[in-house]
């Protein structure tokens, strides 16, 4: 694909963000980050990702090309490149991956894409297409009112964070961390993932456990840590360095707390221990918490972070 066109799809997935809520934004660093996100994309295109996708999925009267990520013309200046996704790689929960080459201002482009794109992957029987936006624009705000979200990306200012006093503040005086440096963590994490999944079994596609494979590389990394209160594990909270908006985040991608000391307020000292500890040559801290996960998301923002960028499922209706 063309360079310039890429620029193009790179430039309005800008648009998507809140860039009033990232004081330490870099427009350059910005694009030359979304348009390494959007060549892994073009990468599934690659004969080799196509075939196993394939053989994974193993689909009656679906063919390799079937998966082709394709860039469809709306009219002569207006541009879709899209691709059929799986939602935790479920096969029974297809949707359209979809970046826009154009800023989404209205509902009114939103109807058109429902009606241009489905009958490109209609044999995968596709159940929504993904946008994502500023949920705090006009088409952001009617989009949460008419479609789903689903994925959020919440940011916070790591020093803010780290300096925010909060209720009971003896309760981060009493919370310690325990670097993780091994598997030892495993047995208490896996019973704890189990149990979350017993108990809503509703969010395991979104909200999945993490693979050992992201654990280790925060392990790696440095940025893993057992919380314990009195000798006691409390939960674990683990991270890795991706940079975002062309600033340097830390990327939180667990925060698990035992059922025991769930509903107590907990995991916002968690954090901000983490980041007190860990997070002192970052400038922002951020992760990606489904809609669905509402303690998550309090936790979140009970510690400054804001939703930036959404990703919403606008259903699909097919005859």
């Amino acid at each position: 694909m063309d360079s310039k066109i890429i620029d193009r799809f790179c430039l309005a997935k800008l648009t998507t963000f809140a860039r009033n809520l990232c004081p330490d934004f870099s427009e350059q660093r910005a694009l030359k980050e979304i348009r390494e996100e959007f060549l892994e994309d073009l990468e599934l295109n690659k004969p080799d990702v196509l075939e196993r996708r394939k053989q994974y999925y193993d689909f009656k009267n679906i063919n390799t090309k079937d998966y082709l990520n394709r860039a469809i013309p709306l009219d002569s200046k207006r541009s879709v490149f899209a691709g059929i996704r799986h939602v935790g790689g479920h096969a029974e929960k297809p949707f359209i991956s979809a970046w826009l080459n154009y800023p989404l201002t209205n509902w009114e482009e939103v109807e058109e894409l429902r009606e241009v794109l489905p009958p490109l992957f209609a044999k995968f029987h596709p159940l929504h297409v993904a946008l994502w936006a500023d949920p705090h624009s006009f088409v952001g705000k009617q989009l949460t009112s008419l479609a789903e979200p689903t994925q959020q990306i919440v940011m916070g200012l790591t020093q803010n964070i780290a300096h925010l006093i909060l209720p009971k503040p003896s309760r981060g005086k009493d919370l310690e961390l325990e670097s993780v440096t091994d598997q030892s963590y495993r047995p208490w994490y896996n019973n704890v993932c189990n149990s979350f999944e017993a108990e809503r079994p509703d969010l395991i596609p979104w909200v999945p456990r993490n693979s050992e494979e992201t654990m280790n590389k925060s392990i790696q990394e440095g940025l893993i840590a057992l919380g314990k209160l009195k000798g006691e594990t409390l939960g674990i909270i683990s991270g890795e360095h991706i940079d975002i908006l062309g600033m340097k985040g830390l990327y939180l991608n667990e925060i698990l707390i035992d059922p025991k000391f769930k509903r107590l307020g907990w995991a916002k000292y968690l954090e901000q221990k983490f980041i007190q500890l860990f997070g002192k040559e970052y400038d922002v801290v951020w992760g990606t918490i489904d809609a669905k996960n509402l303690p998550s998301l309090k936790t979140a923002k009970s510690l400054g972070r804001q939703v930036v960028c959404t990703q919403f499922f606008v259903p699909l209706n097919l005859s």
